[in-house]
């Protein structure tokens, strides 16, 4: 890793770090808000039931007098209703209740009355099994229920005269007292919380337990369940808290300023990193992928770290130019010394090459003349025997003539390896020298089965060649594919134009490089040279046929004719896989652009 990127990743570790920190400071603000909230939720809650219990101090000591008096005890066996009208019709505005019912030991109800407007309360009753039940336990009963005008609070007691002061005597009635909880009397209730009271079905209590109050409000949900402990509603009660939302203001508060300075330092850090650190080191690093000196030459003037290592950079570039320069020549004379050791080695070889092709071609010369002679005489001899001779012995003579003929092709063959040719060079078609020189051949290759497939390119430039000489080199080469297929195989020959490669480790002037050339292909699917052969192809007299080929100057003789046309040829072979014979020729451009 980079190190303006390994500091840059630190940088982000410690400002992730530090945003880390903030958050758990965040989690405990929130948390203490959390705390503070449930604080005065419970606060409220309390509050509130206060606040009903004292609203309801009426209700509950109206149905405590009420069911504890000797006249109710008489009301309920006599059912008096002048007495009833006269005590309890009254008794509702005194005690702020909505209605009052009184039930006989049998479940008879033996009055009911409600106040004004509260006549559809009129349908609220209880049989005498709810009775029983609701003071099976207490002879109290406090417990809410829905009417049709809305949710109603009630507080029962069994009827005692007033000489049962614990009431553990049998009961002589039962009495009812009923307080309508209407939009009057939650707006009472409301404004001394200094909140808002909504009463909710059980239907909708899932949605009023996962609602989130509003910021600042103190929210509590307080259940309302009738006499067999069934849920008939819930109040949702809302408080607005202001000091919530002095706690919710200064956590803001305290919040933006902690973020404000993580922002400002951690923008000055980043400026710094990036002109202190970054700019720097991306510098640096530009100037030794670049090895160029300009990148850091404001780095150069500084006077801390940075200014030192850019220095020692520069320094150090210095002494690399310098030290490359030396580098360079010193390979250039070592090239210049390897060619002109390879050119000596190929002189000498050349030298040692023409000495014994001189001796060779001298030694030729002198036996084919001392031959030839001797040999016209014996063949004037044997045509004068034939002529002479009986037939019995006209076999043996032609079989002297045909070996004198043999001898006198050899002969010949010393006598032009030994004389010295001028070429006749002009432009021509290699193309067409192919063909004429297939006509030529056309004898041997009809009796053998052979398949000469020519992939010649007819578009190609023309060569500056002499074409008899380029006839004998295509006729020999030829030849000695012909004789390496016995057995018949497929000879192909390919002509193309490229551009000329210098094989590598050679000093051939004959061509230069990327100079447009011609090559012929010659390739046959023989037995192929063997790698031990293979050098020696074209020294004089070699001959891997034996008795049965010539003296091994062919090879020889047309390696000369190239060699005489500025030309190159190769032999490619491999045992068992066919011989490739490469000619390579000037092109009548490419000898041109020699000459300029």
């Amino acid at each position: 890793m980079k190190i303006r990127t390994s500091i840059f990743v630190e940088l982000c570790l410690a400002f992730i770090i530090f945003l880390l920190a903030i958050f758990i400071h965040i989690r405990y603000e929130k948390r203490q808000l959390l705390l503070f909230i449930q604080e005065k939720r419970q606060e409220q809650e309390a509050a509130f039931d206060k606040i009903v219990q004292l609203k309801g101090d009426s209700l509950d000591t109206y149905a405590l007098d009420y069911s504890y008096w000797d006249e109710m005890v008489a009301f309920v066996k006599t059912g008096n209703l002048r007495w009833a009208e006269a005590n309890i019709d009254s008794s509702l505005s005194t005690f702020k209740v909505d209605g009052s019912m009184i039930y006989n030991t049998e479940g008879l109800l033996r009055y009911k009355v409600f106040s004004q407007n509260k006549e559809l309360l009129g349908g609220l009753s209880f049989s005498l099994q709810e009775i029983k039940d609701m003071f099976r336990k207490s002879p109290f009963c406090h417990f809410f229920t829905m009417t049709p005008l809305g949710l109603a609070e009630i507080r029962a007691a069994m009827i005692h005269p007033t000489s049962d002061l614990e009431r553990k005597g049998e009961p002589k009635g039962y009495f009812f007292a009923v307080k309508l909880w209407d939009g009057v009397y939650l707006s009472q209730l409301s404004y001394l919380i200094k909140g808002k009271i909504l009463v909710v079905s059980p239907e909708k209590r899932y949605a009023l337990f996962n609602a989130t109050p509003p910021e600042g409000v103190v929210a509590f949900v307080m259940g309302l369940s009738s006499w067999d402990n069934k849920p008939v509603a819930y109040l949702d009660v809302k408080v607005e808290s202001e000091a919530i939302r002095s706690f919710n203001r200064q956590m803001r508060q305290r919040y933006s300023i902690i973020i404000s300075v993580l922002l400002f330092f951690s923008g000055m850090v980043f400026i710094l990193y990036i002109f202190w650190v970054y700019y720097p080191l991306r510098s640096i690093s530009w100037a030794l992928n670049a090895e160029n000196e300009d990148f850091i030459a404001r780095l150069q003037d500084r006077n801390d770290e940075f200014g030192d290592i850019a220095r020692m950079i520069g320094e150090s570039f210095k002494r690399k130019k310098i030290l490359m320069k030396e580098i360079e020549e010193r390979k250039v004379a070592e090239e210049k010394l390897k060619e002109a050791y390879f050119k000596l080695r190929e002189t000498q070889d050349q030298l040692v090459q023409a000495e014994k092709l001189n001796a060779v071609g001298q030694l030729a010369s002198g036996v084919a003349h001392e031959v030839k002679n001797p040999l016209a005489i014996i063949i004037q001899a044997v045509d004068y025997l034939e002529g002479k001779t009986s037939v019995a012995c006209q076999e043996a003579l032609q079989m002297i003539k045909n070996n004198i003929k043999r001898a006198d092709n050899i002969v010949r063959t010393l006598l032009d390896f030994s004389r010295k040719t001028e070429l006749n060079i002009s432009p021509e078609d290699i193309n067409s020298i192919i063909e004429n020189t297939l006509i030529l051949i056309q004898h041997p290759v009809k009796p053998s089965n052979i398949e000469i497939i020519r992939e010649l390119n007819r578009g190609i430039s023309r060569v500056l060649v002499d074409k008899n000489k380029m006839e004998q080199v295509l006729v020999n080469i030829f030849l000695n594919a012909i004789r390496a297929l016995p057995s018949g195989g497929k000879i192909f020959i390919r002509t193309y134009e490229a551009e000329f490669k210098k094989p590598a480790g050679s000093i051939l002037d004959n061509f230069k490089p990327g100079e447009k050339i011609i090559v012929v292909e010659i390739e046959d699917t023989g037995e192929g040279i063997s790698e031990e052969n293979l050098g020696k192809v074209f020294e004089p007299f070699f001959t891997t046929w034996g008795s049965q080929g010539g003296i091994g100057l062919g090879l020889s003789v047309i390696s000369n004719i190239i060699n005489m046309h500025k030309g190159l040829i190769e032999i490619k072979s491999r045992q068992g896989a066919g011989t490739k014979v490469l000619i390579t020729l000037k092109t009548e451009e490419g000898a041109a652009d020699g000459k300029k």
